[in-house]
């Protein structure tokens, strides 16, 4: 697995932050609604994105061999 540096990201971790994204929002929202004709697509999104961008800040700020800030 190719890793991105540190304070760096490459397409791999934005292709997986999508995918992580997708299914926390997915899967977190869906743990709230009893029927799928319920969903609101705007608050989906919303959780899907800070996701996304919780991913991303994760990898941006660990190290090559997976360190979040170079210590965990």
């Amino acid at each position: 697995m190719i890793m991105s540096t540190f304070l760096k990201l490459n397409i791999q971790d934005l292709a997986r932050g999508a995918v992580v994204a997708v299914l926390t929002a997915v899967v977190g929202y869906l743990g709230t609604v009893t029927t799928l004709l319920a969903l609101d697509w705007k608050q989906l999104l919303n959780i899907a994105l800070l996701a996304f961008v919780g991913y991303l800040a994760k990898n941006l700020f660990s190290t090559e061999d997976g360190k979040f800030g170079g210590v965990v």
